[in-house]
């Protein structure tokens, strides 16, 4: 007997009418004559029968592809007695893209068909009930999803790698190591004017590969006897950085305006690579200290941490392309380098250059005016305790964002730096160390939550073409973070918590500005698309939207 004659696609509520029972015979023939959207009963059917396929019509209801071009048909059927003596109950399920013509293919067919997904579970068997919901769990989340959390595992092995080497520097070349810092983040700068261009000339994943070999690079040329290596790797990895991190953003927008909900989101996009890319840094300095506790020389310390970025890096040439829909127009080189500097004129980009600066400023702030504070024999433990706060607030904020808008963000962030400052404050004046580990959870949940603020702002405000936005802000950050770190040393401490609590003020005005000015930008409306352009500020942008670089232009918009 055939039960239910229809496909039924992802809002369908698909109603069986049973017509009575029918023989094996019958139903053995009607299966053979019907597509796989049929659902099919080949022994006599009972009460039970009708039972437990409604127990699996509901566990299944949630595995239900949330895309139009898909969807899922059950086949239940039961084997021969002969072939099982227990008349064990199986189900079958077909995941399969509309492009697949079904009217013209039988079961055996869709069984070898590469455009589906099958897999078989007995229903006596729990584990195998678990395991099989999970694979429908999988497939129906959208590939965007998943390439992003493959772009994040990448960054995870580069920077467990990468960041305690960061660490050693001063340590290994005690003459050359500030002056690599120094290189590192002037070529980070100007290559950030650059990155948009190479991205453009040899695409967003190549460019995220090659950087990451470049990391892995600099890791083997900070060994103490390839010295003369060092100068001229941090003059590489500085530029290698500007090109990655221009890259990954663009990427993750890009993956996260692909999915169903376009940029409702985008916060939970950066905050899953936030918190899995955080993760590194953690593993990488725990593993570093763990070996030099055990007294491995440096040498086979820095080897081993460079083989892992390789891996990370190697892990990134299998990323997937994202839709083409969501990369934007194409441009020519020379447009494409002239938007970057074209960015600056915007009024939208200009009101979020105070949070940029604040962002570059307060690593200063966190990583060499606490640590100075408090001891370099504390500063492990430390950097602990903020790193492990930015992965927990990395996985908070996404949703936050997603579900509360930027607005609320915005007070978050504030509060939060008030609150470090102010304890900071007393910490030092009253000498109390263990506050410093409280300040440092607090910076930690500040960093998580500024960085995920500055990337759904950026996607958000140019939501198809970005590359220029992101390198642009990179460089402003860049430029702040080295100015920092040169300046604060020198300055004392209370100028330092009044200097970057005027900055906050600063900021805070100029982002409230902003959310004033862009109509709706809080919160998309529900039809909100990849392609639907937020632009408010008309008479700001008239030179930068003859680039192409808002995306898809109307003619009617411009002057």
């Amino acid at each position: 007997m055939i039960l239910g004659d229809k496909e039924y696609d992802e809002f369908d509520e698909y109603d069986i009418n049973i017509d009575g029972a029918s023989s094996a015979t019958t139903s053995t023939t009607a299966r053979d004559n019907n597509n796989d959207n049929n659902i099919i009963i080949t022994s006599p059917q009972t009460q039970q029968d009708i039972d437990q396929y409604d127990n699996t019509k509901k566990i299944y209801k949630e595995a239900l592809i949330e895309k139009e071009s898909t969807f899922i048909s059950l086949d239940k059927h039961y084997l021969d007695e002969n072939e099982n003596e227990n008349n064990k109950e199986y189900y079958n399920i077909n995941i399969n893209n509309e492009n697949t013509d079904y009217n013209n293919k039988n079961n055996n067919n869709s069984n070898n068909n590469s455009n589906s997904k099958e897999f078989y579970f007995n229903q006596d068997n729990s584990v195998s009930i678990f395991l099989n919901k999970i694979l429908a769990w999988i497939y129906s989340k959208p590939r965007g999803l998943w390439n992003t959390i493959h772009c994040a595992i990448g960054f995870l092995f580069i920077f467990f790698g990468y960041n305690p080497t960061q660490s050693l520097i001063t340590n290994i070349h005690e003459k050359d190591g500030s002056i690599g810092l120094t290189l590192i983040y002037l070529f980070f700068s100007i290559s950030c004017f650059i990155a948009p261009s190479i991205i453009k000339k040899i695409g967003l994943i190549k460019s995220l590969y090659l950087s990451g070999f470049v990391y892995a690079l600099f890791i083997f040329c900070s060994i103490d006897k390839l010295s003369y290596l060092f100068l001229p790797a941090s003059c590489a990895i500085g530029f290698a950085a500007g090109l990655l991190w221009t890259a990954q953003p663009v990427y993750v927008s890009q993956n996260a305006a692909s999915s169903l909900q376009g940029e409702k989101e985008i916060g939970i996009y950066s905050g899953i690579f936030q918190a899995i890319n955080s993760s590194g840094g953690i593993i990488g300095n725990a593993v570093s200290g763990g070996l030099r506790t055990a007294k491995i020389q440096t040498t086979y310390i820095l080897c081993t941490l460079g083989s892992v970025t390789v891996f990370g890096s190697s892990l990134l040439i299998f990323l997937k392309n994202v839709d083409s829909s969501t990369q934007g127009p194409k441009r020519s080189l020379k447009k494409t380098l002239i938007s970057t500097f074209l960015v600056f004129k915007d009024k939208k980009f200009q009101l979020c250059i105070p949070l940029f600066i604040l962002q570059g400023q307060s690593q200063s702030y966190f990583f060499q005016t606490i640590n100075n504070l408090i001891g370099i024999e504390r500063v492990g433990f430390i950097s602990l305790v903020f790193g492990v706060v930015s992965v927990l607030g990395a996985s908070l904020w996404g949703k936050v964002h997603d579900s509360k808008g930027k607005v609320v963000m915005q007070y978050i962030l504030a509060g939060l730096y008030i609150l470090s400052l102010v304890l900071a404050f007393v910490a030092y004046h009253f000498s109390e160390m263990p506050l410093f580990y409280v300040i440092s959870a607090i910076n930690g949940c500040f960093d998580s939550l500024q960085t995920i603020l500055i990337f759904v702002t950026v996607a958000t405000l140019y939501p198809i073409d970005n590359v220029a936005a992101f390198s642009a802000s990179r460089f402003v950050m860049s430029i702040s973070t080295a100015a920092a770190f040169f300046t604060f040393k020198y300055i004392p401490f209370f100028a330092v918590v009044f200097w970057l609590l005027l900055l906050l003020i600063a900021a805070q005005v100029s982002y409230t500005t902003l959310m004033k000015q862009i109509k709706d930008f809080t919160k998309l409306p529900s039809e909100t698309s990849s392609d639907i352009i937020v632009n408010k500020i008309s008479k700001h942008h008239d030179d930068y939207e003859d680039y192409d670089s808002f995306g898809t232009v109307n003619e009617d918009d411009k002057i």
